[in-house]
């Protein structure tokens, strides 16, 4: 009986190992098949295992700083490797401009992510949607319907009562214990305002502080649904 299960166990050995040869070999063809028919981009090196240049990026000087010397050792396009996936990096505005206006349908697609599934309604958010049809619609709208010089100054009176109903309440709280200090806390007040901005803006209805602070109120668990999303 011993010998039967040595046996399976040295035959399966046997399988595995023969499996890798043969996918390593077949990876070895293709990445020489690439490498013969694909003209690769530069990339620095230094990549660490499973990191890849992440470290690179690390330090006192400023990313933007960290890309320029990049780009000054390898060239307007250069790559480098962000954990598991791969980025390609223009430093050169002819580069730039060739992307994002001749060539724009190819660089506005993005890839499917989990975010973008699993909390955008399965890409149903337009700054995680990919390029088709879908995208290009909601582009239009959002243009046109949010983003327009005239829908915002249409709703700039929103903003601008929220604001004043802001800095009367801010008032209000730091003179109500007469003349002495009063704490306030400014980035609730803060949080308030851009709440009932967003909630004017999107349904037309605002909320008191009492109905926000209170728990289990539709402005509570509106506020939570955002913060846990």
């Amino acid at each position: 009986m011993d010998i039967q299960i040595l046996e399976t166990i040295l035959s399966l050995l046997l399988l595995y190992a023969a499996l890798r040869i043969t996918a390593y070999t077949r990876k070895k063809i293709t990445s020489t098949k690439t490498t013969v028919t694909t003209k690769l981009v530069p990339q620095p090196s230094g990549a660490w295992p499973f990191i890849g240049h992440l470290p690179l990026l690390r330090g006192k000087d400023p990313v933007a700083l960290t890309l320029g010397a990049m780009a000054d050792d390898h060239g307007p396009i250069f790559s480098l490797k962000l954990g598991q996936h791969q980025v390609l990096v223009l430093s050169s505005w002819e580069t730039v401009k060739e992307c994002l206006t001749t060539n724009d349908r190819v660089f506005a697609t993005r890839p499917s992510i989990a975010g973008g599934k699993y909390l955008g309604y399965d890409n149903a958010i337009f700054s995680l949607a990919p390029y088709g049809p879908y995208w290009r619609h909601i582009r239009k709208l959002a243009t046109l319907e949010l983003l327009s010089t005239k829908r915002v100054e249409t709703l700039s009176h929103v903003r601008t009562s929220e604001v004043d109903m802001f800095i009367k309440n801010l008032l209000s709280l730091c003179t109500k214990n007469g003349a002495g200090p009063t704490p306030v806390h400014l980035s609730e007040l803060i949080e308030f305002l851009t709440f009932n901005i967003n909630v004017r803006l999107i349904a037309g209805k605002r909320f008191t502080a009492e109905q926000y602070n209170e728990k289990n109120s539709e402005a509570w668990r509106f506020e939570k649904a955002v913060k846990e999303a």
